[in-house]
């Protein structure tokens, strides 16, 4: 019987192809995970980007509600439930302009209540300041206001969302 010897040199020296394979696999792998993450971080800063543009003009109409009267700032938010917020500067990826939502602590009548259960207004608060919380109309006599605005729009990376609030002071 004739045996086949193995030639001096020829052992484990170099790689085998499937050696090759996995070493290309691995990289393909990888290489997959480097560009998902370069894509997510870009989509994270589109977010950060259109977010920090929403909560900076949010900032700007509770700094011009500030500036009115107390009595005025009510009546500015009531007129209309909602707000264009820069319709010129801030869309959603469908190219609308944005609007942001006001709450206040108003009853489905229209009065202005010391005891709504909102604590998004830190509700219920005693409004008037005479040290009770009551379930009386205070429109004609409020000293604090407090109020917040919601935004809500359709980003880069889906829905979004920014909400501020603050409490109004007669001056």
């Amino acid at each position: 019987m004739l045996r086949l010897q193995p030639c001096p040199g020829r052992g484990r020296d170099g790689f085998a192809l499937i050696d090759v394979c996995i070493a290309l696999l691995v990289l393909v792998v990888a290489m997959g995970v480097l560009l998902g993450s370069i894509f997510s971080a870009m989509r994270l800063a589109q977010v950060n980007e259109s977010t920090a543009a929403a909560n900076q003009a949010l900032r700007g109409v509770l700094e011009t509600l500030n500036a009115l009267p107390i009595d005025q700032a009510l009546a500015a938010c009531q007129d209309g439930k909602k707000l264009a917020i820069a319709p010129g500067v801030l869309r959603d990826v469908h190219g609308d302009p944005l609007v942001a939502e006001i709450v206040l602590p108003l009853a489905k009548t229209g009065e202005l209540r010391e005891d709504l259960d909102l604590p998004e207004l830190g509700m219920p608060r005693d409004l008037d300041e005479d040290g009770q919380i009551d379930a009386k109309d205070h429109a004609g006599n409020y000293k604090v206001l407090p109020l917040a605005l919601k935004l809500a729009w359709d980003g880069p990376s889906g829905p979004q969302t920014v909400q501020l609030a603050t409490v109004l002071r007669a001056r």
